[in-house]
């Protein structure tokens, strides 16, 4: 079968990711804001999402919530992922407990130990399911682009 391509029936917007280190609370109000107003035709109807990195608990505290929560009546839905700063020494996705280990990985992992039928050849399914993934990837990088 081809695979037919459908426009979404929302816009969805996955908005550029804030860093916040060394902010206080009124430049990230003034951040936050200066990203939502440079959305692409606005809030309305939408289904937004803004990241904002290394935010930690009494900057989030200090944020302006009234402000927030307009954004959130604008938008269909407006997602804000607050990400604390990581503690100090700890390394992210080298396997240790708890760790995230990348998408391609896991799913390697997963297909290599999966149950199969004797006749399926395990490394070609596999190489397949990687496949799928760089398919994806490819198409999200030329439609951001």
């Amino acid at each position: 079968m081809a695979r037919v391509n459908l426009p979404p029936e929302r816009r969805i917007l996955d908005l550029e990711w804030l860093d916040a280190s060394g902010m206080l609370a009124a430049e990230l109000d003034a951040a936050i804001a200066a990203r939502l107003a440079d959305a692409p035709f606005g809030l309305e109807g939408a289904v937004v999402r803004l990241v904002v990195k290394n935010v930690p608990r009494a900057l989030a505290h200090g944020l302006d919530h009234e402000a927030l929560r307009a954004a959130r009546t604008a938008a269909l839905h407006f997602h804000l992922d607050l990400r604390r700063p990581e503690p100090s020494g700890r390394a992210v996705g080298t396997g240790a407990a708890g760790g995230r280990r990348p998408l391609p990985e896991l799913v390697a992992d997963y297909l290599g130990r999966r149950p199969l039928d004797a006749d399926l050849d395990r490394a070609r399914l596999v190489a397949l399911g990687r496949s799928y993934l760089d398919e994806v990837e490819r198409a999200l990088l030329e439609g951001e682009g």
